[in-house]
């Protein structure tokens, strides 16, 4: 299972259902949760959002500044899943249109642009795992 941290701007916010859309069957669920899952089912793996309230009170400041060089005005999606058969983690993060209005926290220490860690995916590094 892995969770992660899609940090976006408040001044260009999305649906986010439309993150989702292009990675599975998509099944709303309560609380503005939407969960995508392989043409096999769920077994074959399966990828979560939802939006994260007053997530800024989790960061210590220092997160909070490396937020800030990338993003002024936060907004926070919980992205957590299961891979499985299909990459739902990599294929996410590939599928963002525009990766550099965002930026992602995986909650290791990691806390970087979504165009990096597309550049990291494209070449083999992980990164759901490792810290800055």
């Amino acid at each position: 299972m892995f969770t992660f941290l899609l940090i976006g701007s408040l001044s260009k916010k999305i649906e986010i259902r439309k993150l989702v859309e292009n990675l599975g069957t998509v099944r709303p669920e309560s609380g503005g949760r939407f969960v995508a899952y392989g043409p096999a089912g769920m077994q074959q793996g399966w990828i979560a959002v939802q939006w994260l309230q007053d997530a800024e009170r989790d960061f210590e400041p220092e997160e909070l500044g490396k937020v800030s060089r990338f993003i002024r005005d936060p907004f926070f999606i919980l992205v957590e899943g299961r891979d499985g058969n299909f990459k739902f983690s990599d294929e996410f993060i590939l599928a963002l249109e525009h990766p550099d209005t965002f930026a992602v926290d995986n909650d290791h220490g990691l806390i970087d642009s979504a165009d990096k860690v597309q550049n990291m995916i494209r070449r083999g590094q992980r990164w759901l795992d490792v810290s800055s």
